[in-house]
């Protein structure tokens, strides 16, 4: 029995740990981007931090393209039917390509309502289009590979996804300042440094894909509209809506701190900060979730489901109880470390208490997601995020005008709170 609790907590920790090196990474090419530009001028500063934040609003609602990917992939790998395996490979490259090319074509567009959403001034908004216009060309190519890294996490390959992200942020900065800085090319050339990483980036992905499964047939122009298909498009368009009301109550979060005066939107920031650190952390041990589930749901193998979704939600939290008691003993000195400004650093502290028992709350929403991925029970997610998005906005509209930045913090976690428990509801659909 120690030996299979051993040998499970090993499995986990080998897609886990991958994982959140992955996920780290893209913050710290973000700090590095920043460091690199800072070397150019304040409007290029700006211009490329509101043109990062376009391509992260556009991004991340594709996201379900990597989700649908796993869950899916994962239960056909626990079949051990890679002709399963590769259906559903041809069928999310198709949809990737398609959403890809259908982003460029509406370009202009999306980047003048991302343009009026953010806000920018004038000079920065004339340096950033130009930045966002040329960024636009690498959508087929990072689309294709959030379906690549899908199919890689899917099939137990988490080391791979390391190394094609890595590689991609490594070509990305090198490119960024040979072009932007060296060569004297500013945002233009930071622009075009990005968008060949990308094409890169997906290149490899298709190369080590290639090699590790040389029996899949990765492109198809022949897909037929299939039952697969129509599950694969019903689950893409469930998690779409569920991303779409992730990133508003994100939004919603920020401009009603802004809302609440510049020194209560420093402090968000920073508390915010500390908020994507803990979903690394979680999002990682997810992610095995969504792989390990996967495998047990597609092989029919329900005690051994039932002994993974209850191990990956006991370490799951654990780590949060780690991240807890980090933030309540040293929480101070990470925001120290963070800003040297006493106002911000007396503001933030104000609201540090509600980031220390964040991870508590917050972990089974992390955990289960991983798990409904795992299943591909996209409905339900869908359908909790609604229940949740509309909890959030009442306690809001309740709390704010009483409690100010409180009453804001207190509805974040409510939102949190929900989108667990209204998870958790629906957790004997995952045996059915």
């Amino acid at each position: 029995m120690n030996n299979n609790l051993l040998s499970d907590t090993k499995a986990i920790l080998f897609i886990a740990i991958p994982m959140i090196l992955s996920n780290i990474s893209i913050p710290l090419l973000g700090l590095v981007d920043t460091a690199i530009v800072g070397r150019i001028g304040t409007t290029e500063i700006g211009s490329v931090a509101i043109g990062a934040a376009t391509f992260s609003l556009i991004y991340w609602s594709f996201s379900f393209l990597r989700m649908c990917t796993t869950g899916y992939i994962a239960q056909a790998w626990g079949r051990s039917n890679l002709k399963d395996a590769e259906d559903i490979v041809q069928k999310t490259i198709s949809i990737a390509l398609f959403c890809g090319i259908l982003i460029i074509i509406l370009s202009i567009p999306l980047r003048d309502l991302c343009l009026l959403i953010l806000g920018p001034s004038e000079d920065i908004k004339i340096v950033a289009q130009t930045y966002i216009d040329i960024r636009f060309w690498g959508a087929p190519a990072v689309l294709l590979n959030l379906v690549i890294l899908g199919i890689l996490i899917g099939s137990n390959k988490p080391w791979k996804v390391v190394i094609i992200t890595i590689v991609t942020n490594l070509v990305n900065i090198a490119l960024d300042f040979y072009l932007g800085v060296f060569l004297s090319y500013g945002v233009i050339g930071i622009a075009y440094g990005t968008l060949i990483s990308e094409w890169i980036g997906v290149s490899l992905g298709i190369i080590i894909i290639k090699n590790t499964f040389p029996e899949f047939r990765i492109f198809s122009f022949s897909t037929k509209f299939n039952k697969v298909l129509k599950k694969i498009i019903v689950s893409n368009i469930d998690f779409f809506i569920r991303t779409i009301l992730i990133l508003t109550s994100i939004m919603m979060f920020t401009a009603i701190g802004a809302r609440l005066g510049n020194l209560i939107l420093a402090a968000n920031s920073i508390l915010i900060l500390l908020q994507m650190f803990l979903s690394y952390g979680l999002d990682g041990f997810a992610q095995a979730a969504e792989v390990l589930v996967g495998n047990a749901y597609g092989a029919k193998k329900k005690i051994l489901l039932k002994k993974i979704i209850m191990l990956t939600g006991i370490i799951s939290f654990v780590v949060a109880i780690m991240y807890s008691l980090l933030y309540w003993f040293y929480g101070l000195h990470i925001i120290k470390i963070i800003t040297n400004i006493d106002e911000v650093i007396l503001s933030t502290s104000t609201y540090l208490p509600w980031m220390t028992i964040s991870p508590v709350i917050s972990f089974l929403a992390f955990h289960l997601d991983g798990v409904y991925i795992g299943t591909a029970k996209t409905r339900i997610m869908r359908n909790s995020m609604l229940i949740s998005f509309t909890v959030y906005i009442l306690s809001i509209i309740i709390l704010v005008p009483y409690l100010d930045n409180h009453g804001l913090w207190i509805s974040f976690l409510i939102f949190m709170f929900f989108r667990g428990m209204t998870l958790l509801s629906k957790y004997r659909a995952i045996y059915i």
